[in-house]
């Protein structure tokens, strides 16, 4: 028999361990699995006396252990088990995940581990088992999936109602100002304007799975969308699977009505077929992204309206961003804000080019 090998200490040490170690450890001999020695642990978490555990064969150990498949709940079969395998091909199992029974028929699932025993010459002579109660990892995960999910439902509810709220309080704005000069009607069409475009990145937030980020193409497409004109050609491009945080969708809301209603509105002459890229790519830690147009270009076009340069530069500095306005290669301005993807990066304000 397997334990006839060990020493007088060596039999004293296994007997410590299976005596003490807080562990389901299950020791067998080959060929034919025969249970040695069960731990104490063991034998008090299925309730059962060492007795029932201990000498007995392969063809009785799924009906001592109340062994079933946690994958089907059918009673497992015999040479599926770890220690069995361990013993017949050698295998070495590592966290697989089976059920046992206690003698009150309650199903405790189980991480086992297993592994043969082998002599100098590379015969099998057994394998150990070790096995882990996982009901208090299961109850802990199942405590933090509902606590997760309650959190997904709270934010979901707060992106609803932010949004609905920023969507009255601009039709309010409108509403108001229609009855007042052009120039009030105009400053709340762009109040509202820049209401609408928040509440587009509580609205997409509604539909992620990760409410924690955007999808950037689709939501640079949706706020240029709100901001486009039917005269002129709004082009979005991205680079695939781009993320932005919440801090950076609202900044770059607000930057990029800034940018594109000035192209569109004050940089094409009359008549002029217009064009307004917006691109969105990565370099390295960083996210790049260029607002250009084809138009008369800095030094032709109309200054911007006083609370633009100074909103952008405010809104880079919060999203740790760099900006650079200029003039195109060819014709057009050019205004390029780069931005880390960790929001956590230094900040820094407005470069010159």
């Amino acid at each position: 028999m397997l334990t006839k090998l060990l020493t007088a200490d060596g039999r004293a040490v296994l007997e410590a361990i299976m005596r003490h170690i807080p562990s389901g450890l299950t020791l067998a001999a080959a060929p034919d699995a025969t249970i040695l020695r069960v731990s104490d642990y063991a034998s008090k978490l299925l309730g059962r006396p060492l007795s029932e555990l201990e000498g007995i064969g392969l063809e009785s150990h799924v009906e001592a252990y109340g062994a079933f498949d946690p994958r089907t709940e059918a009673p497992a079969e015999p040479e599926d088990l770890p220690l069995t395998r361990a013993i017949r091909y050698g295998e070495v199992v590592r966290d697989e995940e089976w059920l046992v029974t206690d003698a009150a028929g309650a199903r405790i699932p189980v991480l086992c581990n297993a592994g043969p025993i082998i002599d100098r010459q590379g015969a099998i002579l057994g394998g150990v088992l070790a096995w882990s109660d996982l009901r208090t990892q299961k109850d802990l995960h199942d405590a933090l999936k509902a606590m997760v999910d309650q959190r997904d439902r709270l934010i979901h509810e707060i992106h609803h109602q932010v949004k609905t709220h920023l969507h009255i309080v601009a039709s309010i704005l409108r509403l108001d100002a229609s009855g007042y000069n052009t120039d009030c009607a105009r400053f709340a069409e762009a109040v509202g304007r820049r209401l609408d475009l928040l509440a587009t990145a509580h609205e997409l937030a509604l539909k992620e799975t990760d409410r924690d980020s955007l999808n950037a193409g689709e939501y640079l497409r949706s706020l240029c969308r709100t901001v486009s004109s039917q005269e002129r050609c709004l082009v979005v491009m991205t680079e695939a699977n781009l993320r932005l945080t919440s801090d950076q969708a609202t900044a770059l809301a607000l930057i990029l009505d800034e940018l594109v209603c000035n192209a569109l509105t004050h940089t094409f002459r009359d008549g002029q077929q217009g064009r307004v890229e917006v691109t969105l790519k990565q370099a390295g830690e960083q996210l790049v992204l260029t607002v250009a147009d084809n138009g008369v270009g800095l030094s032709s076009s109309p200054p911007p309206p006083q609370i633009g340069l100074p909103l952008i530069t405010a809104l880079a500095r919060q999203i740790g961003g760099r900006c650079c306005l200029e003039n195109g290669s060819r014709n057009g301005a050019v205004f390029t804000l780069s931005f880390p993807r960790n929001p956590a990066a230094e900040m820094t304000g407005l470069r010159g080019c």
